[in-house]
This record gives C-alpha cells, sequence and structure tokens, in this order.
C-alpha cells in the first residue's frame, strides 16, 4: 500500500499511510531496537573534582536512559587516591545492576600506582653518544667520554674509529642530516668497529689522528609535566617483555583493589593516551629487528644516527627513513598488538591514541559547540570509513542533586580527592569518534535519538564484510556530495549512503544487484519501507532517492522476501493551520514573552532576549479536524539544536537533524490542539507550514 505523507517545513503537517509488516528478522529487530553491544559508549571524566555516589548512580543511570550502552571513567592520576577505589567499585556495582558495561583509565607514565614501577632499563630509550679525538697506536684501556644518562643508566652498543683528517667527517646532528660534500663522506671501508667494556677501549690504530665515536642508549627523560600531570617514564614500546609487564601489572593492581569477580565480568575497555613512540628510537634487540625487516645489520652505518655522513647522502637518508619505519611497524607489531593479546586475556579492548587506525573526531572548533546536527556529516563519514566504535564525552559538571546529596552517611568520606589533577583531553583518540559536550551545551541528557541513530547504523555495519566495488550515479554532479560503503553476509546487501549536502538531494543510484527488492531503512526514524521509486535496468538495479540536508539511508537489498509491506511515503499538498499567538518561556532568565509569528532572536533588541543561551519553551494554539486515514508529521524547520515537540501534553519526540519532523498523529484530537516545543539551548526560526494528503 503506498503511503502518503503530507509536509510542512517549520510546522508541517505531513499525512502518512502504511500497514503493517510481518514478523522482523534478527536483522530488522537488530535495527529497530538495537543490542546494548551495539550502543555508543560516554566518557566521564572524574578529573579534578569529587565524584559521590549519589552522582555515580544520577549519572549512570541517565546515561543508561539516553542509550548509551557503557561508560569508560578517565581520571587523571587518580588511582593514588584512595577514595577512587571506593567509588569505582560502586560505580562498577551500578553499572552492573543498569545493564551497562565499564571502562578505566590505564597509563604507561605519570604518577602511577605504588606498586607499579617501570625503571629506566624498562623505559623508552634513546640512541646517546660522545667523541674524542685520539692519536693512532696502540690504545690501552682508554676511558671514553660518558654520553648522556638519565638517572645514571646507560647501556654501550659500539664504538667507532674515522679518519680525523677532515674537519667536516664527524658529528653532526642526532637527526642524521648530511651537508658534507661528497669527497668527505666517510665510506663503509674507513669506519673501524670497536668493542668498548665499562666505557673504556683497548685497540690498535693505524697512525695518525682518530675521532672515536662512543654509542650507546639511554631512557628517554619524561617532561616535567603534560596538562597539569607530573611526569614519570614510558615504557618500552618496542620491547614486548616491558609491555606485557606494564600490563599485567596493572591489571593485578586493579584486582587488588577492586572487587576481582566484578571487575574480571565489568571492565570492558582501557583507555590510554600518549601512545605515541616520541623520541624512542632503541630498544635492545632493535638491530636483530632491523636486520630482519630491512634485510641488512645497521650496526656497521649506526654512526649515521649520530650525524656521520657515510658513503653518500642517498644512503643517509635510506638509513634514516629505515630506522624511523622500523620503530614505527615495532610500534604496530610489539606494542599494540602486545597490548592488545594482553588485554583479549582479560577480556577488554583498547581505545586511545595508538590504535593503528585512522584517527577519530577530537572536537570541531575551541568552544566545544558541537551540536547533533553538526555531528552527524561527520559521524557519518566515520561510519562510511569502518571507525564505528563510538565514544562520547559527557559534560564534567557537577549536577546539583550530586554535590549536595551522598548515598549513605559514609559517602562523605569516600570521593575524590581535589588535589586530583585538572585535564582537559585533547588528543586524538584512535579508532573512535570523540564528542564533546558540556555544562554550557549541555544536551547529552536528550541525546537519546541521536544515540540511537548511532545504535542503529552500527548494528548494519557490523554484518557481514566490506565489499570495494562501485555505484553508478546518474547525476555526477550530486554524486561528489555522498558518500557511501558496501556490506554483505550470504543473505543480504547493505548499502550506507550519506549525503554531505546542506540541503536537500534527490538522486539515482545504479546499484550492481538485479532481481531483489530494494528497501529503505532509515536509522535517524528507526522505519523500514519498501522503494517506491526503483527498477530494473540491464542487470542493475536504479533507486531513486531523496536525501534532506545531511541525510542517510540505507539501502538494503534482501535476497528472500523479508516480509516489509510499507512502502516509503510520497508527498501531498500543503495546508496551513493558524495559531493566532505564540509564547516564549525563556526559563533561565525567567522572562515570557508572546508574538504572533516565530522570531529571531538575533533581532531582539533587549539583549537579556538577544543573548539568551538556555531553554526555551514554546507554546501555541490550533484547530484540527482529524482526517479519515494517514498519518500527521510535523516538520519545525530551522532548530537551534535539538527541540522536543508535545500535542495536548503528549511527547511525540525528539529532533536533532534535518527534517526535523516527529509523528503528531496520536496525540492530534479534534477541535483544539496545544503544541509546545521546547528547544535546547534556545533558538527556533520557523517557518510554519502546513501539509496534508488530498
Amino acid at each position: 500500500m503506498v503511503m502518503k505523507i503530507k509536509y510542512l517545513l517549520l510546522l508541517s503537517l505531513l499525512m502518512l499511510e502504511y500497514s503493517s509488516a510481518a514478523v522482523p528478522d534478527d536483522r530488522q529487530k537488530g535495527f529497530l531496537s538495537p543490542a546494548v553491544a551495539d550502543c555508543p559508549w560516554a566518557v566521564w571524566s572524574w578529573d579534578n573534582k569529587d565524584i559521590t555516589f549519589q552522582e555515580v548512580r544520577d549519572k549512570l543511570g541517565t546515561m543508561r536512559k539516553v542509550g548509551f550502552g557503557g561508560c569508560c571513567i578517565l581520571a587523571v592520576d587518580a588511582y593514588r587516591e584512595p577514595g577512587y577505589w571506593r567509588v569505582l567499585n560502586f560505580a562498577m556495582k551500578e553499572a552492573d545492576r543498569l545493564g551497562l558495561d565499564l571502562g578505566m583509565q590505564m597509563s604507561d607514565h605519570g604518577l602511577l600506582p605504588d606498586d607499579i614501577r617501570i625503571t629506566p632499563s624498562e623505559a623508552m630509550q634513546r640512541l646517546v653518544w660522545s667523541d674524542t679525538i685520539v692519536d693512532g697506536g696502540t690504545l690501552r684501556n682508554l676511558s671514553l667520554p660518558q654520553p648522556d644518562t638519565y638517572k645514571g643508566y646507560y647501556e654501550d652498543i659500539s664504538a667507532y674509529a674515522f679518519p680525523a683528517g677532515s674537519d667536516n667527517v664527524g658529528l653532526l646532528s642526532a637527526s642524521g642530516e648530511a651537508t658534507s660534500q661528497k669527497e668527505n663522506f666517510v665510506g663503509l671501508e674507513q669506519s673501524i668497529q670497536l668493542p668498548v667494556y665499562q666505557g673504556r677501549l683497548t685497540a690498535r690504530l693505524p697512525e695518525g689522528k682518530w675521532r672515536i665515536l662512543r654509542m650507546g642508549h639511554t631512557a628517554v627523560a619524561p617532561a616535567d609535566s603534560v596538562a597539569g600531570q607530573v611526569q614519570g617514564l614510558k615504557c618500552d614500546k618496542l620491547s614486548a617483555e616491558t609491555v606485557y609487564k606494564l600490563w599485567t601489572d596493572w591489571f593485578a593492581h586493579v584486582y587488588r583493589k577492586a572487587d576481582t569477580e566484578l571487575a574480571r565480568r565489568m571492565l570492558k575497555y582501557v583507555y590510554m593516551n600518549h601512545w605515541t613512540a616520541e623520541n624512542q628510537n632503541w630498544t635492545k634487540n632493535f638491530p636483530a629487528e632491523f636486520e630482519k625487516r630491512r634485510g641488512y645489520d645497521l650496526i656497521p652505518y649506526l654512526p649515521v644516527l649520530a650525524g656521520v655522513p657515510m658513503e653518500s647522502t642517498g644512503r643517509v637518508e635510506s638509513i634514516v627513513r629505515d630506522v624511523q619505519l622500523t620503530v614505527n611497524e615495532l610500534l604496530t607489531d610489539v606494542f599494540s598488538t602486545v597490548s592488545a593479546d594482553c588485554f583479549r586475556q582479560y577480556d577488554c579492548r583498547i581505545i586511545g591514541e595508538g590504535v593503528p587506525r585512522n584517527n577519530g573526531l577530537v572536537k570541531i572548533d575551541g568552544t566545544w559547540k558541537e551540536s547533533p546536527a553538526m555531528l552527524k556529516p561527520l559521524l557519518d563519514r566515520n561510519f562510511v570509513a569502518g571507525d564505528d566504535r563510538l565514544f562520547f564525552c559527557i559534560d564534567n559538571g557537577v549536577s546539583e542533586v550530586a554535590a549536595e546529596t551522598s548515598l549513605n552517611a559514609e559517602a562523605e568520606g569516600q570521593s575524590l580527592s581535589d588535589t586530583i589533577a585538572n585535564e582537559r583531553i585533547n588528543d586524538a583518540w584512535m579508532d573512535s569518534l570523540r564528542i564533546v559536550s558540556n555544562y554550557n551545551r549541555n544536551w547529552w541528557e536528550e541525546s537519546k535519538p541521536f544515540l540511537a541513530y548511532a545504535s542503529r547504523c552500527r548494528s548494519l555495519l557490523q554484518y557481514g564484510r566490506q565489499v570495494n566495488d562501485s555505484l553508478l550515479f546518474i547525476d555526477d554532479t550530486i554524486s561528489s556530495d555522498i558518500l557511501w560503503t558496501h556490506r554483505k553476509d550470504e543473505e543480504t546487501d547493505v548499502y550506507f549512503l550519506a549525503s554531505q549536502a546542506d540541503s536537500m538531494r534527490t538522486v539515482t543510484v545504479s546499484f550492481p544487484i538485479s532481481h531483489r527488492m530494494p528497501e529503505l531503512w532509515n536509522a535517524v526514524t528507526g522505519t523500514i519501507f519498501r522503494s517506491a521509486n526503483w527498477k530494473g535496468v540491464e542487470g542493475h538495479t536504479e533507486v531513486t532517492l531523496s536525501l534532506p540536508a545531511y541525510g542517510s539511508v540505507f539501502v538494503v537489498f534482501p535476497k528472500e522476501d523479508s516480509g516489509v509491506e510499507a512502502v516509503e511515503p510520497t508527498l501531498t499538498m500543503p495546508i496551513a493551520l493558524k495559531i493566532n499567538e505564540w509564547t516564549v518561556n525563556l526559563s533561565e532568565i525567567y522572562k515570557r514573552i508572546t508574538r504572533p509569528v516565530l522570531f529571531d532572536r538575533n533581532r531582539e533588541e533587549n539583549k537579556q532576549i538577544k543573548n539568551y543561551f538556555g531553554r526555551s519553551f514554546y507554546k501555541g494554539l490550533f484547530m484540527w479536524r482529524t482526517p479519515r486515514e494517514g498519518r500527521i508529521m510535523v516538520r519545525l524547520g530551522k532548530v537551534n539544536d535539538m527541540a522536543t515537540v508535545r500535542i495536548n501534553s503528549i511527547n511525540c519526540g525528539t529532533v536533532w537533524t534535518a527534517p526535523y519532523e516527529v509523528d503528531i498523529t496520536d496525540a492530534l484530537r479534534n477541535g483544539s490542539n496545544v503544541i509546545e516545543v521546547e528547544v535546547l539551548p534556545s533558538d527556533w526560526e520557523g517557518p510554519i507550514e502546513f501539509v496534508r494528503e488530498e
């Protein structure tokens, strides 16, 4: 049965007809009601403030209500505070009761717990060197200058002797940059590798002046502080032994401090920041790994990394490049892989910097003004790129209830210390999309429809495998605005198409599939329709899609009839509903105003109204005669940023993205009706237009 829609543009009414579908299959069930595993996670920072038991209960309860599947708790160095573990234990119990999973922050640096230690020999290593000029002949027990050390830790690698006849033959820079002319390059046959023991050299050199280069490694010294944190040594990320030891020590510490059985069951993610191997260019088995990966022995050419120009400019550049490539490969093959394998033993996954995949979103601008509508095209872009693990940073503000109450009398002494360092996490999260909303723009408690969209997308984008093929867009001028990805299993082909255009797009797409009925799955509304505009053409299926600004849709081709009977709606002619007066309540400044039409606050002369940034409540009265059939939709037009629509005090839903519409059919009554629109953070301009079925 064809569904007919009547659209209004800002307050636009739509009339739809649809019939009920057969019992949905598992894929449809997962889309219509996503599993907890498909839901995004919240990231909650406990930095620089006490967290009470009551706040834990309130926040986790809200997270579950709006559709989060879990919560990762960040607390910079807070694990050294006794109160942290008491509150974390309570958080695990609350999350368990609510059906949420939990994650926590672990670190390889900073103020580690007292029973986790990174010694200089277990820390990231860097090459260091010293040089001296000697006369040739027999050298017995010659004491060589000591290279840089960190807290007395240093290990020799080798010593080298070069003829010192040219002033340009020697040390240039740690980066290996060389500017010497060709005649000043040191040939491999001119370099003599010498054994060095405890800083002393015994050797016989030909007559003449010789430059002795002593090379070794020491720990990378930590920065004094980063984002207010006192820094400690970072573990050697290129050593499987030290990486494994670090994380097993961490989990042993967690299980000593927390309820072991509960922690094993509840902790599903661990967040780690600063995964980069900055300034690390050595580890004890680096020569063997280098030769295995690059196919030649690095040790004879090691002086290049001390700035000695060897053989040629091209040779110097290739050695420096090969060293950096080997470091990068080891960072993935050792640190990332060993960490993941270790965490897998504890049924945990990793989020944070260094996961070897694309960067997710950090923030959009410096004022943290992201709205759901602004985020949607970026979210869709991540989905198309295959990054579908989502972590949303919620606000760091303390609720009034949590600030004034506690779970019980003992809770007053069980919160985090005020000495916990304050940190605004600005670093990129790898393998995840990171979105931040602070209390000044606190829409996260109204984020249920936005999170439902993300959850529905994830439920489909995890099916089957990704397919690299091509689509033909009949109108090439539009195709550049649309991103897409294709997944399939034995039963179904699933295409996700997302517009990156800021206006409505109608496009005809040719899919390389034949003899199947296309279905349109709308993750914003959670509806499934058969396409009304499609045809088979020479082994392909052409489907015409209408996408609103930054709109998206799943085009699904099941091999068998899935039982979907409702057909996508069609537009009909508009009608007008008369609202003589709007009452607008600006609740946070205790002002109420009336206007005959919706208005742009930015044009108001009253500065309090013009600069208002908070919840606004719009209320109007209209008459309606219920038609005999169809569904009625209201479309709100331009909204900043989210709006909840109530008809006759019945909540009809929250809108957050174009086309900003909700179904109000079941709330309408014959005669007089009251419409209320709650807008967050503040602004709704309209216009109001109505549409109905002929």
